[in-house]
């Protein structure tokens, strides 16, 4: 991944509060994490990775993981381009962020109207589910709280957009560990917008890290991270590998509203919960585990205890839970043991 460092705060935050002394060793500790294990792609191959998919129809179900191209997806689909170019006319057609004058409030008003555009795209696309069947409905991007990990007192800062859906009234924030009831899906793409590449994408680390620790068992976590001095948004993929990084977007110039329109419409094209990174074989209580190895049976299966937990963003077996078979749970076969080790 790129970076470009300055010396200079962009200076589009509405507080210049920052993190405690804590919290920036927990930032650090992030950036190590994943320092040898980030990559860039272009825009296209990064909306792949974010597009829904599903195997091509000569492929097989195996135990084995497919490949990248025997999977068909929707952004590669003649109705998504025709809803791109359909984004891009009216992206171009807006001036919000050219403007000297520049504030967090302005930049979420104008991820918020890139989302909107999309669904109105997408809306005249008879290939494309209704809006209200689409994941991203009513989402919406707007200046909030900060991530707060309560184990170990982060502070407050004001300066961090989130956009996610069926936000209420009163100042949100979301934690580390999530209270008894609160949606893990709530809050799910953060914004942040202050200071050097270098200074951002360790703030996007700690969003990211606070993501995945609400939802233990997510396979990603999308943060963008926005330069105002050049202009430019960037689509950073925190996943157990590391971080993959799209290539800097400007939201001045046709060629990066192009990119942000396809980049926006692979969100707005998520289906299910597995598309934002949710795995929907799995709650707080009860998973489905596979009982064959082409995953067409299942058994269900509680939640027992959690053995081990590391904070990590990056790695294997950072969750360990203990899980029961539920007897008579099983279809399709059943499976030769009444409790597992579940890792992830």
């Amino acid at each position: 991944m790129t970076s470009t460092p300055s010396s200079s705060s962009c200076g589009c935050s509405d507080d210049s509060s920052d993190y405690s002394p804590v919290q920036s060793e927990s930032r650090n500790d992030a950036m190590y994490e994943i320092a040898n294990h980030t990559w860039q792609f272009p825009s296209l191959e990064i909306a792949r990775m974010l597009s829904p998919k599903k195997p091509k129809p000569h492929i097989e179900p195996t135990a084995e993981l497919l490949l990248q191209d025997q999977y068909d997806y929707v952004v590669d689909k003649l109705a998504f381009q025709n809803a791109l170019e359909d984004v891009v006319t009216r992206l171009v057609n807006d001036a919000s962020l050219t403007s000297q004058s520049f504030n967090l409030h302005d930049l979420a008003a104008f991820l918020t109207g890139c989302v909107e555009v999309c669904h109105d795209a997408l809306d005249k696309q008879q290939d494309f589910p209704f809006r209200q069947d689409r994941w991203c409905r009513n989402f919406q991007f707007t200046v909030r709280g900060v991530p707060v990990d309560r184990s170990r007192k982060f502070v407050r800062r004001k300066s961090l957009i989130v956009g996610g859906r069926r936000f209420s009234g009163g100042d949100d924030v979301f934690y580390e560990d999530s209270p008894e009831g609160r949606p893990a899906d709530r809050l799910t793409l953060p914004v942040e917008a202050e200071g050097s590449w270098q200074e951002t994408t360790s703030r996007a680390c700690g969003d990211a890290r606070c993501l995945f620790n609400l939802n233990k068992i997510r396979s990603f976590v999308l943060v963008l991270a926005f330069n105002q001095d050049e202009r430019a948004l960037q689509f950073l993929i925190f996943h157990h590998g590391g971080l993959t990084a799209s290539e800097l977007c400007n939201v001045t110039t046709p060629g990066g509203l192009r990119e942000i329109a396809r980049l926006f419409l692979a969100l707005t094209s998520w289906i299910t919960p597995g598309d934002a990174g949710f795995v929907p074989s799995c709650t707080d209580t009860t998973c489905a585990l596979p009982a064959d190895g082409l995953g067409k049976g299942y058994a269900l299966a509680a939640l027992d205890g959690v053995l081990s937990r590391s904070l990590r963003l990056r790695g294997r077996m950072t969750l360990v839970s203990y899980l029961r078979l539920l007897q008579g749970s099983s279809e399709k076969g059943r499976l030769p043991w009444t409790s597992v080790l579940m890792t992830h």
